[in-house]
């Protein structure tokens, strides 16, 4: 395997502004060819809702700051809003990550989901149904859609 040293970035990544650079790459390597990459429905699906739980996200966290400052809560729950607001950024990122089919995305994506799906079948075992079952099963077809995509975020697809 060979590894290219970061200074011989593509030109194309080199001359973006900073702000709108990927994340780098794990291994600087050349990637297979894969065709154009586009996401289907389920993958502009995913990344719409986590750009759209970003807003809403950092909307609670500016109303939260808002209401804890007027209110005069306790000094202890100003870190609620901070928290909620580096979520927000954090989703916001993975959202675009994931719209630049990177590797960064790719790993938060599985990650997300299959934190999210554990937390839906620890509520299956405490007996609670409800929605966990509609939700697990979007995630178990986000997860796959991931899965099936991989070579295409540049992850090695030979196990």
């Amino acid at each position: 395997m060979e590894f290219s040293p970061v200074a011989e970035a593509p030109r194309r990544i080199a001359g973006l502004d900073a702000l709108e650079r990927p994340l780098p790459a794990l291994m600087m390597t050349d990637s297979p060819d894969v065709g154009p990459k586009v996401h289907a429905w389920p993958g502009t699906f995913f990344y719409g809702l986590s750009y759209l739980l970003a807003v809403g996200i950092g909307g609670a966290s500016v109303v939260g700051a808002i209401s804890a400052v007027v209110q005069g809560w306790d000094p202890a729950f100003y870190a609620l809003p901070v928290i909620g607001g580096v979520w927000s950024a954090l989703q916001w990122r993975l959202a675009r990550e994931v719209e630049r089919f990177t590797r960064w995305g790719w790993y938060g994506a599985m990650g997300g989901l299959g934190f999210a799906a554990a937390a839906k079948l620890w509520a299956l075992a405490l007996g609670q149904p409800g929605a966990a079952l509609g939700g697990l099963l979007v995630d178990a077809f986000l997860l796959r859609y991931f899965w099936k995509r991989r070579a295409q975020f540049d992850i090695d697809t030979s196990f």
